[in-house]
């Protein structure tokens, strides 16, 4: 589990520090970065990934950017602080008393050889050295550092208009895998459906049933049922017929994925951006319930980010008592152009509910 998080020079964060615990909740005005430190988290598992500061631009809406990837103003410095690719991206974790550090640094005249194909990763030509002269491209370059060592350096470079993945040094197992539930793609039932797939597979289907009955008890069993050639997650509710579980309303299919999620994201962790959309908030102390309750089943960390008064007040409703050493929540304010966070455990969350202190 990390146990702390800190963020230098990524998108609108130039350096903010953060710990984080077992359920965590970023809060705070629009714009003031609580969906930057979920993408932050996620590049530093997606260490592996040429396309890593791509992907958060697809989940934007900017889909459009990979066309340009000639261009490394237009594929990189969005993800840098204030488009300034002259300072490096950090990102540094604190698991088991250890630091691990993802550093990103830009290299304008990169000396590459020309490469021999050897396959592609992350959309990414993976390529292999040859004996030819070496040309200079515009180059990302990714060290990952443990404890002071560095175990995996990569470059990726735009060379003759296409992206070219170098492995200088790889002493490092692979990253383990996470997820991130956001609003802007909406999550993928065919995913969904593999992950309870491989649950059923390992007799481990009643576990989500159980979380998921907390919202809907009609639901006597869940079945992964193919549409076309899509296989699809469907319910048995007693009324004759399996229906897809996309129809059984937004608050169940978003209580689902988010158990599904949890479960495929075992032992890692897993973030999602509007923790309460889809969800009336009459039903979210149930879904806090079933989160902190999956949460220890399948050991996932959970970050999420919320705009909305009821989740707070939901969240101290549900969480009380057994989880409260799991939660802390973190109001994240713009002073002077940096990002200062206010970070409360829940006994001082809850005062502050009490007292009518605005946290959103």
């Amino acid at each position: 589990m990390i146990e702390s998080f800190h963020i230098k020079n990524f998108k609108g964060l130039t350096d903010l520090e953060l710990p984080l615990t077992r359920l965590t909740l970023l809060g705070g005005r629009n714009n003031v970065g609580k969906s930057t430190v979920l993408e932050a988290l996620f590049a530093f598992h997606d260490r592996f990934n040429p396309q890593l500061l791509v992907r958060s631009a697809v989940w934007r809406g900017m889909g459009a950017l990979l066309g340009a990837l000639v261009d490394p103003d237009l594929l990189w410095s969005p993800s840098f602080a204030n488009y300034d690719l002259s300072k490096p991206i950090e990102l540094a974790a604190r698991i088991d008393d250890a630091t691990q550090t993802v550093t990103i640094k830009y290299l304008p005249n990169h000396p590459i050889s020309l490469q021999t194909n050897q396959g592609i990763a992350g959309g990414a030509i993976i390529t292999g050295q040859t004996d030819q002269p070496s040309t200079p491209a515009a180059t990302l370059q990714l060290t990952y550092n443990v404890g002071g060592k560095d175990l995996l350096r990569t470059h990726t470079s735009i060379l003759n208009g296409q992206l070219t993945y170098n492995v200088d040094l790889s002493e490092a197992s692979t990253a383990p895998r996470i997820g991130l539930l956001n609003l802007r793609a909406h999550e993928s039932e065919a995913v969904m459906a593999q992950g309870y797939g491989q649950l059923d597979i390992y007799g481990r289907q009643d576990t989500v049933l159980r979380f998921v009955n907390l919202l809907d008890p009609r639901i006597k069993a869940l079945s992964v049922v193919a549409i076309g050639n899509v296989p699809v997650i469907h319910a048995d509710v007693g009324m004759g017929r399996k229906l897809p579980a996309a129809y059984l309303g937004d608050g169940v299919h978003r209580l689902l994925s988010i158990i599904i999620y949890m479960a495929i994201t075992e032992n890692s962790m897993l973030m999602i951006d509007e923790i309460d959309s889809g969800l009336h908030y009459s039903v979210l102390p149930k879904v806090w319930q079933a989160i902190a309750e999956a949460s220890h089943e399948f050991g996932c960390q959970v970050i999420g980010t919320t705009h909305n008064y009821e989740c707070l007040v939901t969240a101290n409703e549900a969480l009380g008592g057994k989880h409260e050493s799991d939660f802390s929540f973190i109001r994240m304010d713009r002073r002077g152009g940096v990002v200062v966070p206010k970070v409360y455990d829940f006994e001082l969350f809850a005062e502050a509910l009490k007292s009518n202190l605005e946290l959103r």
